[in-house]
């Protein structure tokens, strides 16, 4: 029996290489959202490039992440035949990308214009940002792996069981992509707006903003579009993606209507506004969530047991 103790044979390259890179990019993220007050002056300005790039960050960071490890990755087999040599790429991957941002960040900050910075400062922060990016990183890629597998052994057991889905969408699916796609399209007639944003500070700030919400607008008018076509042509990424988002949504409208309606100025023309918009967004959110979890809608997108007849 011929033992193999090759380092490249037992490391896994794409899953190297795609934790090496998400693990980088964090990093510099991590950094140029911490020294945002070092690098820009105003107040208003620094709150609202923080939720912008804490959005770009919640894309590319989990969801992106989450979508690049589910699919590049031989659909999980690789998790399930060499659990080891996946495990240690994953946490080889992590730990040299982590340090590659945490060298090029200090380089990197300083040129952009970062004040009071010096590379020791930034390098003393490195062990802080591996603690607590290595640990969440290393259990979404093995949950995005064992994912892939998952489905994939869901797929064979609903063909075992004779599952066939619909040829036609079901009403309640029809209606819950016709509001993604609606809401799709809007957010695509939104960005020749985006020249009309308010000044922050100064002109050049504000052609940031301009610069940084116009692809965030335009991918999140995409992923809506995407998903309505999804869940029309019964994909399970597309249910599991709306119910997900719907979820989301729910939990964040229910927390702005309980801190803004208790607010003493609730009763301004601005915030009645925002909270029957939350109300609104509330009750769309409720309604697509009753309506995927409907029989027909589960049946269309291949959510349904497969120890079950096909209805």
């Amino acid at each position: 029996m011929k033992t193999d103790y090759g380092v490249l044979n037992f490391f896994r390259g794409k899953v190297f290489l795609l934790m090496l890179i998400f693990s980088f990019e964090k990093t510099l993220m991590y950094y140029l959202m911490t020294f945002l007050p070092f690098w820009i002056n105003s107040v208003l300005a620094v709150s609202v490039f923080r939720i912008i790039l804490s959005a770009y960050s919640f894309l590319v960071n989990f969801v992106l992440f989450f979508v690049a490890f589910y699919y590049a990755c031989d659909r999980g087999i690789v998790i399930q035949e060499k659990p080891a040599g996946t495990l240690i790429s994953i946490l080889v991957g992590g730990f040299v990308g982590t340090w590659i941002g945490g060298l090029t960040a200090p380089l990197l900050l300083p040129a952009l214009g970062v004040k009071d910075f010096s590379f020791t400062y930034g390098l003393s922060m490195l062990p802080s940002v591996m603690q607590q990016s290595l640990p969440s990183d290393t259990i979404l890629a093995i949950a995005a792996m064992l994912s892939s597998w998952f489905v994939l052994k869901w797929d064979e057991k609903l063909m075992e069981s004779g599952f066939k889905a619909r040829a036609e969408a079901p009403p309640d699916i029809i209606l819950v992509s016709v509001l993604y796609a609606v809401f799709g399209i809007l957010s695509l007639c939104i960005l020749p707006l985006l020249i009309f944003v308010p000044y922050i500070g100064t002109e050049l700030w504000s052609l940031w903003l301009i610069a940084t919400l116009f692809p965030l607008v335009a991918v999140n008018a995409v992923s809506q579009i995407a998903v309505a076509v999804g869940l029309y042509k019964g994909k399970r990424w597309g249910w599991l993606t709306a119910f997900a988002a719907s979820m989301i949504s729910i939990c964040f409208n229910a927390v702005s209507l309980t801190i803004y309606g208790f607010q003493p100025s609730s009763e301004s023309f601005s915030t009645l506004v925002f909270l029957t918009v939350m109300i609104i967004a509330l009750v769309l959110n409720i309604i697509t969530i009753i309506f995927l979890l409907t029989s027909s809608s589960r049946h269309h997108c291949r959510i349904v047991n497969p120890t079950k007849p096909s209805p």
